[in-house]
């Protein structure tokens, strides 16, 4: 059996929305429908909001998540959220001694993805023996930026 944590990257810095992942949306903010839809999938030994906001930490402690630190680095316009999650993984295996084998990163600003989703990706990875995945989905409307490409051999040209 794997040991596996669900981490919900929140930065308090959105410059574009501020506050964007502690929004209301349709009654619940989106932070507390990633960490419902986490807890609900029954997949996580563990699951971890990451943030440099206290009032992003007071809002996972209200939705029952422990939050016993914030993050210290990768927080800026210029950090990447794999950095963020890479930190997150070594704060706590310095400050609380854990290590994971599966470490699934969970957007906040997703409030329409589901616990089976969450289940259903989870079941690819472990039978198709990934060393990694992501969630894709058609291009269409998303800034060009974000776009790949599968070759024909499924992987991926940026």
């Amino acid at each position: 059996m794997h040991k596996t944590i669900a981490i919900i990257p929140a930065r308090g810095g959105s410059k574009r929305l501020p506050e964007k992942n502690i929004m209301d949306f349709f009654g619940k903010s989106m932070l507390e429908r990633a960490i419902d839809a986490a807890r609900k999938s029954g997949c996580f030994d563990k699951i971890f909001v990451s943030t440099d906001s206290q009032k992003i930490a007071e809002e996972a402690r209200r939705c029952g998540v422990t939050v016993p630190f914030l993050r210290e680095e990768a927080k800026d316009d210029f950090a990447t959220v794999s950095q963020a999650t890479v930190h997150t993984l070594q704060q706590i295996l310095e400050r609380q001694g854990e290590t994971f084998d599966i470490v699934c990163q969970l957007m906040p600003n997703c409030p329409l993805r589901t616990d089976r989703d969450i289940r259903d990706s989870l079941d690819t990875f472990e039978k198709e023996k990934r060393a990694f995945q992501i969630s894709c989905f058609r291009f269409g409307w998303m800034n060009p930026y974000w776009a790949v490409r599968l070759s024909g051999d499924a992987r991926p040209e940026y």
